[in-house]
């Protein structure tokens, strides 16, 4: 059958990986209170991303600091993403866990 439209998901279905996250999603929803803004928000796609397996900790660490996140939400970031790990400074090349 072929293509015939595309149907946004549900609200709750928005930005799943990120809903598993309440500090996180608590202080997007904060930046961004519309639904059509958080849901078009670029930062949230790519925090989504992180979350979800996909980038490295090393290309998060180079793009965190334009998320919009506090310092305890990068820490967080970080911590879920890269192992346990939150130092902002990390060798080029390195895990640093």
């Amino acid at each position: 059958m072929p293509f015939r439209g595309f149907y946004l998901a549900e609200d709750y279905h928005q930005k799943n990986t990120l809903r598993a996250y309440p500090a996180l999603l608590a202080e997007f929803k904060t930046m961004y209170p519309r639904l059509e803004d958080f849901i078009s928000s670029t930062a949230i796609s790519r925090v989504n991303g992180y979350l979800g397996g996909n980038g490295s900790c090393d290309d998060l660490r180079s793009e965190i600091e334009g998320f919009g996140l506090s310092e305890a939400g990068q820490k967080s970031l970080l911590e879920h993403v890269c192992g346990g790990t939150s130092r902002m400074s990390c060798p080029a090349g390195k895990r640093c866990s």
